[in-house]
């Protein structure tokens, strides 16, 4: 690295840092949840066009509005042309799942039991800008010929078909409120014990 800046730097055997190199970048935001894993909701920074930039591998200092919020590593060898900085959680936006009780049952057919499930969310923006917000779920997924998983309605959300994964995009305007909604069955052998939550 060539320092375009001359420092003086004092020789009291001390470790000392200075900047070397400052450099703005535009970032996107995005708001991620995953409410099944944690009910909060996470302010994301993708930014791109880093390549140029000539970094290397280490640790990171994130600061959002002049406030220090924590580390990061760096590894730009397995980054893609995003780079991802999480800033933490976002209290003004709340995310609810919950299991729909008329829409749940399970019942037995025989020697199997089938289980249906509805799961519903509510997403509501208390922040003062609409904001762009992924959330993801999944449709249960089996190797064992067995059990049958069958997907049900999922509107709104793209369907990764290998991994059952669910991912809904949209906006949430200031104020706003937004209900989703994805259903399934399980159908398995009463001698097989499963955890289906």
């Amino acid at each position: 690295f060539q320092i375009n800046t001359p420092f003086t730097i004092p020789s009291d055997n001390a470790d000392h840092r200075v900047a070397i190199a400052s450099y703005e970048m535009k970032a996107n935001y995005e708001y991620h949840t995953v409410p099944k894993l944690d009910p909060s909701v996470y302010l994301v920074a993708q930014i791109s066009g880093w390549e140029k930039l000539n970094l290397l591998n280490g640790e990171s200092n994130l600061y959002f509005d002049g406030t220090f919020i924590g580390k990061n590593y760096v590894d730009v060898n397995s980054a893609k042309d995003t780079l991802s900085f999480s800033l933490g959680k976002d209290k003004k936006v709340i995310v609810e799942r919950k299991r729909s009780e008329e829409k749940s049952k399970t019942r037995a057919i025989g020697n199997r039991t089938k289980y249906e499930v509805q799961w519903d969310f509510t997403i509501r923006n208390n922040g003062g800008a609409s904001i762009p917000f992924i959330m993801k779920d999944h449709f249960p997924v089996t190797v064992n010929e067995d059990i049958k998983v069958k997907k049900g309605d999922h509107a709104g959300a793209a369907l990764d078909e290998k991994t059952g994964i669910l991912t809904w995009k949209s906006v949430l305007a200031k104020g706003e409120i937004k209900n989703y909604s994805f259903n399934y069955s399980v159908e398995y052998s009463n001698s097989m014990p499963l955890y289906l939550e």
